[in-house]
């Protein structure tokens, strides 16, 4: 006898999008897409905001979901990363500017908005300071990682 494959119902739960480099023209196209936009908690782009920024920002105005853009000085990132810095700065936006050296766990859990620059080259921005791993525990889903030593 053969069993029919059944769906089981569920909830869809909080998302983070995170992409490194070209990862954020994907990312645009899934909040300006939408359908599961008011899912998505969190959007974190790692040296990846070289365009698209209209879909970001129209995000970050649309939601109150946590948005961090991690960016190089020399990555090709910088000048749209300013540009939206400016926009939000004219529109009255609050938001955190940073170097990464100088960023703390707190200022990561209260601040919505993050513009945090490196000196890493673009290629070690995600696994040279463990930084994925660091956002990873200030974000919505730092509740249900397990513990580590």
């Amino acid at each position: 006898a053969r069993k029919k494959n059944h769906l089981q119902e569920w909830e869809i739960g909080k998302i983070i999008l995170s992409g490194h480099s070209g990862g954020y023209q994907v990312i645009s196209s899934i909040l300006d897409l939408g359908g599961l936009t008011p899912n998505v908690n969190e959007v974190w782009l790692f040296d990846g905001l070289y365009g698209q920024t209209g879909k970001f920002k129209s995000w970050i105005e649309k939601s109150n979901g946590r948005f961090i853009n991690f960016y190089t000085a020399n990555g090709g990132t910088k000048t749209e990363t300013e540009k939206l810095m400016a926009q939000l700065t004219q529109q009255g936006t609050p938001f955190l500017a940073t170097d990464e050296n100088n960023m703390t766990p707190d200022q990561s859990s209260a601040n919505r908005l993050q513009f945090i620059i490196t000196g890493l080259p673009h290629d070690a921005v995600l696994h040279q300071h463990k930084t994925f791993l660091q956002f990873l525990k200030t974000s919505c889903l730092a509740d249900i990682l397990p513990e580590r030593n």
